[in-house]
């Protein structure tokens, strides 16, 4: 998976026997998981809760980078 990709992907969260899982991820997988915890939140879109990422990486020989759009990230090449 791309580096901004991964960033954007959704999350899940679990503390204890409670999960928490962010909006946008894909059905088939929720419902499995759902199914593993009887303590669940299911948010409805992308949220703040599930923190910010942001990166840097090479891919292809070239730096790559990456702010998470949770947090109104960005990455600015310089030079």
């Amino acid at each position: 998976m791309a580096l901004d990709e991964a960033i954007e992907a959704p999350r899940l969260h679990v503390e204890g026997t409670h999960l928490s899982l962010e909006g946008g991820l894909d059905s088939t997988v929720a419902e499995h998981l759902e199914n593993d915890f009887e303590d669940m939140t299911a948010w409805d879109a992308r949220n703040l809760f599930f923190g910010g990422v942001h990166a840097v990486g090479r891919q292809n020989g070239q730096l790559t980078g990456h702010g998470d759009s949770r947090r109104d990230g960005v990455c600015l090449k310089v030079g």
